[in-house]
C-alpha cells in the first residue's frame, strides 16, 4: 500500500495457481513494471477508481473473476458505490490507467 495525494493506493494479486482462486495485497516495495506478472490478474485501487488488470496469461477463472474481485474493493477501499470499476488489458493499458499507476511503475 502506498500513499499519494490522492489517497492510498493498493494492488492486489488475484490469482488461481494453488487451484483456488485468492488475492492477496502486493508488498514488493518498490513497486515495479514487473511487479504484474502476466499470468494473473492485478486489482488496482488508485485515485477513487478501481482497475482489474488483466495479464495475457491469466487463466480462465481469473479472467471470468476479474470484474467481480475488482468491484468488491470498492467498499474494501471504502470507495463510494458509484466509484468507476475498469478491466485493462495487458499490453492495452489506457492513459488513465497508467497516470493512476504512474507512481507503481516510474
Amino acid at each position: 500500500m502506498a500513499n499519494t495525494a490522492s489517497g492510498t493506493v493498493h494492488l492486489h494479486r488475484v490469482t488461481d495457481e494453488s487451484g483456488v482462486l485468492t488475492t492477496s495485497q502486493v508488498l514488493d516495495s518498490p513497486l515495479t513494471r514487473e511487479s504484474l506478472t502476466t499470468d494473473d490478474v492485478y486489482v488496482l485501487v488508485a485515485g477513487g477508481c478501481v482497475y482489474a488488470w488483466v495479464g495475457k496469461g491469466a487463466s480462465a477463472a481469473e479472467r471470468k473473476n476479474a470484474m467481480s474481485t475488482a468491484t468488491a474493493f470498492v467498499a474494501t477501499a471504502g470507495l463510494p458505490p458509484t466509484a468507476p470499476v475498469k478491466i485493462v488489458k495487458e499490453g492495452t493499458e489506457p492513459p488513465l490507467f497508467k497516470q493512476a499507476s504512474l507512481f507503481l511503475f516510474s
